[in-house]
């Protein structure tokens, strides 16, 4: 009796241990890697041609058109289709750039006329001309965030209209209210 009881105890503590031990888990901390040989490649002899290292960040997409939502200064001015370049920031790291127009700054009240630089010579606004100012691409979600500081935007009420968007309207004579 004795050796068996001795014998269901060493089974339920070596049950207990093998139950603990698969719980910890260990954490492997490694770089996604993609071998470019498993690119079919018809008709090219060298399929070590392709570049990949675009996408060695996590977070790179590749440079193109993209229709995203433009927030300006979390506020959002619409949907548009945006083309991305690929740009070096300040701190030495490489992210798309969205080219925004001029026209769309003015609009939602940026001091554009402060900056005589501000657009380049493709039609896109510099923006590391504005002192603070900052843009991000969230591929996720499919928006440009751009940052603005507020020494730099045109205090208007809200829902504000520029008098040069603003409509004649049609000649009209109203005889009763209904």
């Amino acid at each position: 009796m004795r050796k068996r009881q001795h014998r269901v105890f060493y089974l339920s503590r070596c049950a207990v241990c093998i139950a603990l031990g698969s719980t910890f888990t260990h954490v492997a901390w490694a770089r996604d890697y993609f071998n470019p040989a498993f690119i079919e490649n018809h008709g090219q002899a060298n399929r070590t041609s392709v570049d990949l290292s675009t996408f060695d960040n996590d977070k790179s997409q590749l440079p193109g058109t993209y229709y995203v939502t433009i927030n300006i200064n979390k506020t959002e001015i619409g949907a548009r289709n945006v083309d991305f370049q690929l740009a070096t920031l300040s701190d030495g790291q490489q992210a798309l750039q969205g080219c925004l127009r001029l026209q769309e700054l003015k609009d939602n009240g940026v001091k554009t006329d402060l900056f005589p630089t501000l657009e380049s010579e493709k039609g896109c606004v510099d923006l590391s001309v504005i002192p603070g100012a900052s843009q991000r691409f969230d591929f996720q979600q499919q928006a440009l965030s751009v940052s603005i500081p507020q020494l730099y935007i045109a205090n208007n009420a809200r829902g504000y209209v520029p008098p040069e968007k603003w409509q004649e309207g049609i000649t009209a004579l109203m005889l009763n209210y209904s």
